[in-house]
């Protein structure tokens, strides 16, 4: 097919074409083995120019959904669903956002013009509601 043919040898496409050829690459059922299977979600990747497994995942999932669900096991959690909370997972980036924040507060102090500071903490406001509204979360008890 064409347009497999120029994700892999073309120019780097936009995230948009690249999405265009993948759903006309499966509508075409370029995702069904001779044997009438369906290829796994990295089969699928390498074919289309090594995009990741869970890109393509998300794009069956969003785009073709009864594939999806033909396909079993996606390897991309839902971001509504609810998960147990792993203490040692979240100990790991809770240090590292703590020690990204920290480095930029300290690089904030730098920041002279007040405008660009004005930007900055937008920035930060932005960020704030943003990981306000990515996961459940409870105030601190201090």
């Amino acid at each position: 097919m064409a347009a497999l043919a120029n994700t892999n040898h073309g120019l780097r496409l936009k995230k948009g074409e690249r999405l265009r050829n993948f759903l006309r690459w499966h509508d075409a059922r370029g995702n069904v083995l001779p044997n009438g299977d369906l290829m796994s979600y990295r089969d699928i990747a390498r074919e289309m120019g090594g995009l990741g497994h869970t890109t393509i995942a998300r794009w069956m999932r969003d785009h073709r959904p009864a594939t999806a669900a033909k396909m079993g096991k996606d390897p991309v959690p839902d971001r509504d669903e609810e998960k147990a909370p792993d203490p040692a997972h979240d100990a790991e980036f809770i240090t590292l956002a703590g020690e990204a924040l920290v480095t930029a507060l300290a690089a904030a102090r730098g920041i002279r013009d007040p405008g660009e500071r004005g930007q900055f903490i937008r920035n930060l406001e932005v960020g704030l509601k943003q990981a306000k509204a990515d996961a459940p979360w409870e105030p601190p008890m201090f």
